[in-house]
């Protein structure tokens, strides 16, 4: 049963948390930054390199996140969105998106160059209830599209 649980708070694809591991989560009462990023122009690698290269687009997007942020801290939060959930300076988020973008501009999918970037919003704060990482959620939402407005490929958040 154990396992069961484990496998239903991973995402299948990455292997990254889900939303519902998301859920399970208390993370009340600490001082948390919240980002959620999201791939640029993910439609076109689809429509251009097909459903089999978008996959294995997240699956890069996934292991760089995990590689500057620890597996502990990132969740696919679904189709091409992912969250970063945890105790991390604003100055160490900046850095760890900016090599986490310097991964993807060479990224190679089936023995073909497709570079990848993401746009990303961000909040800090402490949250008390459940409803306040929602709130949270929904502000760094806000950003994220302030990022896409400003030409993508950026990090936009509360300073």
């Amino acid at each position: 049963m154990d396992e069961l649980s484990k496998e239903a708070r991973r995402d299948s694809l990455t292997m990254l948390k889900n939303r519902w591991a998301l859920e399970q989560a208390d993370l009340t009462g600490q001082e948390l930054i919240l980002m959620i990023v999201d791939i640029d122009y993910f439609k076109q690698v689809n429509d251009t390199y097909g459903h089999q290269a978008g996959d294995e687009a997240l699956k890069l997007v996934a292991e760089a996140l995990k590689q500057e942020f620890g597996d502990q801290y990132c969740y696919r939060y679904g189709g091409d969105e992912f969250l970063v959930v945890g105790p991390v300076s604003q100055k160490d988020l900046r850095e760890k998106f900016q090599a986490v973008q310097k991964a993807l501009q060479d990224s190679q999918i089936f023995g073909k160059k497709v570079p990848l970037s993401l746009s990303g919003g961000y909040v800090q704060a402490v949250p008390q209830k459940e409803q306040d990482l929602d709130a949270m959620l929904q502000r760094a939402d806000q950003y994220l599209y302030q990022s896409k407005e400003q030409g993508r490929k950026c990090l936009t958040g509360e300073n």
